[in-house]
């Protein structure tokens, strides 16, 4: 039997698969961040001293204004206005393949049992610094259609980056038995 013509419905203009690609990385980093931030005070990353440390309280609060940038850069993605820049940047594109498959493979270790569970959140964290670096160059297009866009996802991007700072000096921190000094 005979095949039909493909239906030009069927073909995605690139520019426009880049944006539901960028818009799927971003959900996925969403997602990332959620996780870690839930786990802050489950794995205690931080020690509870308010009027010394950043606490896990002060995380929650930060990620709450973080949410809202998400809506932010979505909208500002939806406009169209930076479908070329995300095309340029590689995304729908073979580089951007790659850092879509290694974003997941860390959402997939990070949402799988390890035994290094830092090690995976500082991985997952590194990931979407990367690909968000991405997006935020392709917004710089959409700037004077979707005011705060940039602004929002440079947010995003710090706030990942304070994440990734705190999971480093976690692994830093002294274990109980090592005591303050890093002796035994």
């Amino acid at each position: 039997m005979a095949k039909n013509p493909p239906d030009q419905t069927d073909v995605i203009d690139p520019g426009r698969q880049a944006r539901f690609d960028a818009q799927l990385v971003l959900g996925q980093i969403h997602g990332v961040l959620d996780v870690v931030v839930a786990d802050i005070g489950s794995e205690e990353w931080l020690a509870y001293e308010p009027d010394n440390e950043i606490t896990a309280e002060d995380v929650r609060l930060s990620y709450v204004e973080i949410c809202r940038q998400f809506g932010v850069v979505q909208a500002a993605l939806n406009t169209g206005h930076c479908d070329s820049a995300l095309v340029e940047l590689g995304f729908g594109g073979a580089q951007a393949n790659v850092e879509k498959k290694g974003l997941l493979a860390a959402i997939r270790r990070l949402a799988g049992k390890t035994a290094d569970r830092l090690a995976a959140i500082k991985n997952a964290l590194k990931w979407s610094g990367t690909l968000t670096g991405s997006i935020t160059v392709a917004l710089q297009d959409a700037i004077e259609h979707i005011p705060g866009a940039a602004t929002a996802l440079e947010g995003i991007r710090e706030f990942i980056e304070t994440l990734h700072n705190l999971a480093e000096s976690k692994g830093e921190q002294p274990t109980p038995r090592q005591g303050k000094a890093g002796r035994d």
